[in-house]
């Protein structure tokens, strides 16, 4: 009888257990979860952010697309975006409404975003015929509005070096302007193609700059600078590259070194991202950055300790 009624059971519980399974899942919905927390709102106010992708290539009509969203707590009033185009860029046209501002500069009108959205367009753009396969050139976006109402930085005392660059038949100028009281010396770091050519420390007051020159012999090169703690986040600092400035003793000058490196110095609202030319008939659109080099092997602190 035991063994009959062990038999038995292993035929029919498992018909029970589906059908309890069934009801339950029916209940209460296993498949998904919805809890109800409840939220406070801290701050009532929109935060924008905006971000620029896209390829280009010679010969064809490019598309630059504009990704925006909104993840503050409210919804974003006349929101617009300004983009700035590389001088080896030709504006086409854009579904939204546009205004030209000058120097490759254009201003889009987004209108209203509700908070917890985003959204993209498309631009189209053509590059001029001076430039060559390989070669770097960046689009400049900034979305507004950019305030915000959190409250700033702890730390934050308002220095920040702006970064400039200038280049003569012989040289090329570095240029690091000071914005704001430095409490602390800090360090800033040169790149020529990928490798370290020179690290230091430097201190700005308010108004005071620091000029540096490097060789101009066809190579590119890329300036990074660290910032007092607060006004940049902690894995960012301003940053500042330049290619194509002359040639060499080929008579040509370094490609594909620029997008090798970190491009830091981006925000939420204002970003710059560089693209290399690639050939017409590309059809590898699977694209990464930075191409070789990581945050780490850039951390001014760790490369001038």
């Amino acid at each position: 009888m035991k063994i009959i009624n062990y038999k038995s059971s292993q035929k029919y519980i498992p018909i029970f257990f589906l059908i309890l399974l069934f009801l339950l899942s029916y209940l209460f919905k296993f498949d998904s979860l919805n809890p109800n927390i409840p939220i406070k709102t801290i701050d009532n106010c929109q935060k924008m952010t905006v971000n620029v992708g896209g390829w280009i290539r010679e010969d064809i009509e490019n598309e630059i697309y504009i990704k925006y969203c909104n993840g503050g707590a409210i919804d974003a009033k006349n929101v617009y975006i300004e983009v700035t185009f590389d001088t080896a860029f030709m504006f086409v046209s854009c579904p939204l409404p546009w205004t030209n501002l000058g120097e490759n500069t254009y201003s889009f009108e987004i209108g209203d975003v509700p908070y917890n959205s985003c959204d993209y367009f498309r631009i189209k753009t053509n590059l001029t015929c001076n430039t060559t396969i390989g070669q770097t050139h960046c689009i400049e976006a900034h979305i507004f509005p950019d305030s915000l109402c959190a409250p700033p930085h702890p730390n934050e005392v308002g220095s920040i070096a702006d970064l400039e660059i200038t280049y003569n038949p012989d040289s090329i100028t570095i240029t690091m302007v000071g914005q704001g009281e430095m409490h602390n010396s800090q360090a800033y770091l040169v790149i020529q193609e990928n490798n370290i050519q020179k690290t230091e420390q430097y201190l700005l007051a308010p108004g005071n700059s620091f000029k540096l020159k490097v060789p101009s012999n066809g190579s590119p090169y890329r300036i990074y600078a660290k910032q007092t703690a607060g006004y940049f986040y902690e894995e960012n600092q301003p940053s500042i590259a330049i290619e194509g400035h002359l040639t060499n003793t080929n008579s040509a000058f370094s490609e594909g070194f620029i997008t090798a490196f970190a491009n830091t110095n981006n925000l939420d609202d204002w970003i710059v991202q560089c693209l290399e030319v690639l050939v017409p008939d590309s059809k590898d659109k699977k694209r990464a950055q930075p191409l070789e080099f990581v945050h780490s092997v850039i951390n001014v602190d760790k490369v001038s300790n």
